[in-house]
């Protein structure tokens, strides 16, 4: 019986070693996506759920973008959009948190200031129609109320959704880009 040596351990053993690991880091390299790669399945994803919101399935639309966001969560746009599907399933709460992510990303971005305003502000109506059917005529919770609302509707004559540059005008009564 033959004992191994050094050398020989060396020259069985060390190939079967780095001959694993060379095919552990070809296989786990297959794993990995390029640039390239990444940015043509982000737009897949996009372009599947823009079509599903644009065919107004929100339900489907909003599942794809909150699959974006896991993957890709820096996009204003994405998070904007899945707001508009939150909106139009009738989830505010959840509208108003996507439209909050989207300006923290995008702090300029005019449609979703628009939709969340527009989104808190039909939370307020509905507030205030439940307070005008519990509260009797001369409560003064009521008109204290009252007075705040006709100071906040007289802050601007000109109809919200009109962009002074452009003068572009928005139909105010629904979310922007819908």
């Amino acid at each position: 019986m033959r004992l191994m040596s050094f050398f020989d351990v060396g020259t069985t053993v060390m190939p079967r070693i780095l001959g694993c690991s060379f095919i552990a880091a070809l296989l786990l390299s297959g794993c990995a996506q390029t640039p390239v790669e990444k940015t043509r399945h982000a737009l897949t994803l996009h372009a599947e759920a823009s079509a599903l919101y644009l065919a107004k399935d929100c339900e489907a639309a909003l599942k794809a973008y909150q699959n974006i966001i896991k993957k890709y969560p820096a996009g204003a746009e994405t998070w904007f959009r899945a707001g508009n599907c939150h909106a139009r399933l009738k989830q505010r709460g959840a509208a108003v948190a996507a439209y909050r992510e989207a300006l923290l990303l995008s702090p300029s971005y005019g449609k979703a200031w628009h939709n969340l305003i527009y989104v808190e502000g039909q939370a307020l109506i509905e507030t205030l129609e439940r307070m005008d059917a519990q509260l009797v005529e001369g409560d003064p919770a009521r008109l204290q109320v009252a007075k705040l609302l006709e100071k906040l509707l007289t802050i601007d004559a000109a109809p919200y959704g009109v962009n002074e540059l452009t003068s572009e005008a928005h139909d105010s009564r629904r979310p922007m880009g819908q």
